[in-house]
């Protein structure tokens, strides 16, 4: 059997959480077409006869931290750099600068498998000549054009990996599981999803959610509590929206994809509340949950 840990990274919105998703045959990765969904790397595995991947979904690369929240999800990048066994970047422009800037160094040394996503959104000649182009530049083990939403060119990644990853007489996992995240924290990136999903322009990346009880009633269902903070009241507003239509729509979404998760009916309770400059203030960092995260 096939093991390892993998770290999947690449710039924002190159495809990493679509790739997962597409792997796994399960949707538990949020996606969204706005860059940073990802904020902090999720273990994922994929599981089959011959195989366990332990698979960490990265946040996306940025060329520089701006705030507190940032530099923990650069944090997060080097983490998983350091447990890891292969290197899988993921790219859809096939632009050597996306390998640029300080965070390259921390995969120096394990080998890079470099996944040409969205393939099918160009000409083959284009792809060919970006595949050559990375290939030429001897910084990858493997080259490989992808399309993570289509899956054309995932059966390239499975031989790949079965030649770069250790063997193991088990499992390192239980097989039944799809991810290591507590169901908890799966829940808030759900809530999460679903801000990206209804909030335009800038207002997602100030946004953030933190599950405040999760417990069962007697009659089954799920009730869930959860807490949207923002940085500035005006912020707030707009979540709420007009006669709270906009935090309804909100509530929805996620409620449905929670559902779909659990197998089980939910009630979810969502409030709003306003911290100014939360994403500098590292004991608000901490409070809602952006702090190392351990295998």
């Amino acid at each position: 059997m096939k093991t390892g840990y993998i770290a999947l990274t690449g710039r924002t919105n190159s495809g990493k959480s679509t790739l997962i998703n597409r792997l796994i045959r399960e949707k538990p990765a949020i996606v969204s077409h706005k860059a940073q969904t990802t904020r902090r790397s999720m273990l994922y595995l994929y599981n089959d006869e011959q195989r366990q991947w332990v698979i960490f979904d990265t946040p996306g690369v940025f060329p520089k931290a701006r705030n507190g929240l940032e530099r923990f999800m650069l944090d997060e990048i080097s983490r998983a750099m350091d447990q890891c066994e292969v290197v899988l970047f993921i790219t859809s422009s096939g632009s050597m600068e996306e390998l640029d800037g300080d965070w390259a160094d921390c995969i120096s040394g394990r080998p890079i498998v470099c996944l040409l996503n969205k393939c099918d959104l160009f000409d083959q000649s284009i792809v060919k000549d970006k595949v050559d182009f990375l290939r030429g530049t001897g910084r990858f083990k493997s080259v490989l054009p992808i399309s993570a939403l289509a899956g054309h060119g995932i059966p390239g990644i499975f031989e790949v990996l079965d030649e770069l990853l250790p063997e193991c007489d088990q499992p390192l996992y239980d097989p039944e599981l799809i991810s290591l995240e507590r169901e908890r924290d799966l829940v808030e990136e759900f809530i999460r999803e679903a801000l990206y999903q209804h909030l335009q322009d800038e207002l997602p990346y100030v946004t953030g959610v933190s599950l405040q009880e999760m417990k069962s009633r007697e009659n089954g269902m799920c009730v869930v509590q959860a807490l949207i903070f923002c940085e500035r009241d005006s912020q707030k507003r707009i979540i709420i929206g007009s006669g709270g239509q906009t935090l309804k729509r909100i509530g929805c979404a996620a409620r449905l994809r929670i559902e779909e998760f659990l197998q089980n009916r939910v009630f979810l309770e969502l409030r709003v509340k306003a911290y100014r400059d939360w994403r500098n203030r590292e004991n608000m960092l901490k409070e809602f949950g952006y702090k190392p995260q351990r295998v």
